[in-house]
């Protein structure tokens, strides 16, 4: 079973996590200072990811913050996307050998007499 953040169905919830951290980059300046933040997280298994928080540029202060939710999925490692591209590729050549056979009932030439 998978993990899905942000419509991507991650094999494990450890690679959503780790998503999740590398999306984590923000920067905004509030009353004239600038604060930025960034995951900074190196285990992935807890509860809650590290962010460091640094204002105009300072010592980084560290803020637990929730990991985002990341139900489960069914992660079939892109067996469903093949079994698609070759249910599409079949029912091509269908149309194509039908629309063949469409032609030759229709394409008689008549002999003049």
């Amino acid at each position: 079973m998978g993990s899905l953040f942000q419509n991507v169905c991650y094999p494990t919830q450890e690679m959503a996590r780790v998503s999740a951290c590398s999306g984590v980059q923000a920067s905004a300046i509030v009353g004239g200072d600038l604060i930025t933040a960034e995951c900074t997280s190196s285990a992935f298994g807890g509860a809650t990811m590290d962010i460091c928080k640094r204002t105009n540029g300072g010592s980084c202060l560290s803020v637990a913050s929730p990991w985002p939710a990341t139900p489960d999925c069914a992660h079939d490692g892109g067996v469903t996307l093949s079994y698609d591209y070759f249910l599409a590729a079949i029912t091509f050549l269908c149309v194509v050998w039908g629309g063949k056979k469409l032609i030759q009932l229709f394409d008689h030439h008549h002999a003049d007499s």
